[in-house]
């Protein structure tokens, strides 16, 4: 149907009217079947017609904070989840505020994250909220960005002292295999610690998404908005597991990690359940299963994966591991790669110089 798009999170409705010779459209990306999404599309265009709707589009003023979000969604989703669930902490504390109020409320906000400690968060806040008002400008609502970053300046990020052994690693995966109630999250796990991942991108993975001559698969989180997700390498470790799975598997659209229940593979259920309890008896109640992502790209870049291709895998837009890499010094050295001096001989020319 014409306004409404399938996405890898649920349906992207679009609705467009003519009202007073101008079109005013509204987007709106929601998790929920195609019937509801049809009768959502339509109530999205009654409202408009009627006027009384506070929905924003960029035909109206943006008085309120919570029209700029509107359009900010319009212009720059779909989002994934962790920056969506951002977007709407910060529409719910600020939604009601003209937008004039909204800076003055916004240093409240970020000096109670910094007071707690949490500048990496702060620091997502003020580029969100930053973007959103840059916007604002280029489409010619505000003169200028109040959220400067002189007065809105980065703090300077410091990473969790988290950092596992490789027979740590394998302690949690063991815990997680030999527990009846979690051992449906022990491969999964062992695809975590290995891959820098999301724990969305992981539970959605289906059979269709393994490229098994390429050892890689195509994992799905919202973040590009033509769906076309993006590619994560199958560890060497897991190559034999990820064949046979396949070969197991009864349907395309089956999830690779999921829970077999009488002969049929279903969702992993409730993940946090089950990884509590393997954390748990691990010694490690407070290690959070993101953490994990970090780890992971911490041991890429300590084995010799270019930086670069870390940020790739991990669907990193800035380079994180500024502040996630654990430096191992020791094997930072030993990947040192030097130019061949036989090669190097043959394309640079002498120089009469005495050598000390």
């Amino acid at each position: 149907m014409k306004g409404i798009i399938k996405t890898a999170n649920g349906y992207r409705i679009i609705a467009r009217v003519r009202v007073n010779g101008k079109i005013v459209q509204r987007r709106k990306t929601v998790q929920c079947t195609k019937e509801d999404a049809k009768a959502l599309h339509e109530q999205l265009k009654t409202q408009i017609r009627s006027g009384k709707s506070d929905l924003c589009s960029l035909t109206l003023p943006l008085k309120l904070y919570k029209h700029l979000v509107a359009v900010y969604r319009e212009k720059k989703g779909p989002f994934s989840d962790s920056h969506e669930n951002k977007v709407g902490r910060l529409e719910k504390e600020h939604g009601d505020l003209d937008n004039v109020q909204v800076p003055e409320r916004f240093e409240y906000f970020i000096a109670g994250l910094r007071a707690k400690g949490i500048n990496y968060l702060a620091n997502r806040f003020i580029e969100i909220v930053r973007a959103q008002f840059k916007l604002g400008v280029d489409l010619g609502h505000f003169k200028s960005n109040p959220i400067s970053k002189a007065r809105f300046p980065f703090s300077k990020e410091t990473a969790r002292d988290i950092f596992l052994p490789a027979s740590e690693i394998r302690k949690i995966i063991l815990t997680a295999a030999k527990n009846r109630n979690t051992r449906h999250i022990a491969r999964l796990l062992q695809f975590y610690f290995s891959v820098p991942s999301r724990k969305t991108e992981i539970i959605r993975m289906k059979i269709l998404d393994v490229d098994i001559f390429n050892w890689r698969v195509r994992v799905y989180n919202g973040t590009t908005k033509n769906d076309a997700g993006v590619w994560k390498p199958i560890p060497p470790t897991m190559r034999s597991w990820f064949k046979q799975r396949i070969r197991n598997s009864k349907s395309l659209k089956e999830p690779v990690f999921g829970r077999v229940v009488h002969g049929v593979v279903l969702s992993i259920g409730d993940f946090k359940h089950a990884w509590n309890t393997v954390r748990t008896a691990c010694g490690y109640p407070k290690l959070r299963i993101h953490d994990s992502r970090h780890i992971s790209a911490t041991e890429l870049v300590n084995n010799g994966t270019p930086r670069t291709v870390v940020n790739a895998i991990a669907n990193w837009k800035t380079d994180m591991l500024k502040i996630y890499y654990h430096l191992d010094s020791d094997a930072a050295l030993a990947n040192v790669k030097w130019p061949d001096p036989q090669k190097r001989e043959a394309v640079v020319k002498p120089v009469n110089a005495k050598i000390l």
